[in-house]
């Protein structure tokens, strides 16, 4: 789909689209779509969409996954790549979410306490980077050696206290704008990060699961995730970490108790490497997965039925 805007305001300028939207971008078919920017009160504006039929869904090896729907279906399918090296679920939870499961209250309580930290410190550490700059501009000036940032007890105050929290960081700065943007669906790739959870990973991921569908406001909302690669592929070999390791797949396999979820097995296309590099098997499991449930294609899929017991967990 193409996106066709325009403005019909005096002065152009003060009127923007959010940086959201594009030429040639794919929005989702069948929902409304919300269409947002910013200007100055009073103006009138106009937005014209072309309609086409399109679908979104959000990240995770997604060239082969939106590849093989598109291949299968003829639907046009647009991709929205939010990630970043080593993050863990509650990075990516909203804020509300982790509240709403009694299993996460110790964790959710730790944030709440370096939460407060943090705040308490803000302004002893902005004066620090403030006197720093100062001191840094004054040596440049005079063509000095730049002087380091001071410490904040033996951390930099950039990051201290209480170093670095995390939770919901991803969330606000990478999902929270796009909840306005209707989409079909999340793929989600994530877990060497995750592997001492045990347990813990599956009440994480039913609040970022929750949550999303919540601020989403699509209770039945798709969600399927990738099975932790074995880094020794088929070969048989041992794991590293192996004890953590099960005990996370175990939780993994225990997250498709939560409704409209679906796991791609992928114990055999893993390669000695924390990120496998055979993307192609991955990407077109999980769009099987879709095809199968969200597309009502009669097709073969590489994940298996929750289990009720029989869990170490």
């Amino acid at each position: 789909m193409w996106l066709a805007v325009v403005l019909s305001a005096t002065s152009v300028p003060a009127v923007q689209i959010s940086g959201l939207f594009g030429d040639h971008m794919v929005l989702q078919r069948d929902k409304p779509i919300g269409v947002w920017g910013s200007g100055e009160a009073g103006e009138s504006i106009q937005v014209k969409l072309a309609a086409n039929s399109a679908s979104a869904i959000t990240n995770a090896d997604p060239w082969y996954f939106g590849q093989m729907v598109h291949q299968e279906t003829g639907i046009p399918i647009g991709i929205i790549k939010t990630n970043w090296g080593g993050a863990l679920p509650e990075h990516w939870m909203s804020p509300d979410s982790m509240k709403e499961v009694p299993e996460l209250a110790a964790l959710h309580a730790e944030f709440s306490h370096q939460l407060k930290v943090y705040e308490e410190n803000l302004p002893r550490n902005m004066q620090l980077l403030e006197d720093w700059v100062r001191a840094a501009n004054e040596a440049k000036s005079k063509g000095l050696e730049i002087p380091s940032i001071p410490l904040a007890g033996n951390l930099s105050p950039i990051w201290a206290p209480p170093d670095y929290v995390g939770c919901f960081s991803m969330y606000n700065g990478m999902i929270s704008y796009l909840t306005r943007l209707p989409i079909k669906g999340v793929t989600w790739y994530q877990g060497e990060s995750s592997q001492l959870d045990g347990p813990l990973y599956y009440y994480k991921m039913l609040a970022l699961i929750n949550g999303w569908r919540k601020v989403w406001n699509d209770p039945d909302m798709p969600f399927y995730f990738v099975q932790l690669p074995n880094p020794s592929g088929a070969s048989g070999l041992p794991e590293f970490n192996p004890i953590g390791i099960w005990y996370f797949r175990e939780a993994q396999a225990k997250c498709l108790r939560i409704p409209h979820t679906g796991m791609a097995v992928t114990i055999d296309v893993g390669e000695e490497d924390l990120h496998p590099r055979n993307k192609y098997d991955i990407g077109r499991r999980l769009a099987r997965i879709a095809l199968a449930k969200d597309y009502g294609k009669n097709i073969e899929i590489f994940t298996f039925k929750p289990r009720t017991n029989h869990y170490f967990l």
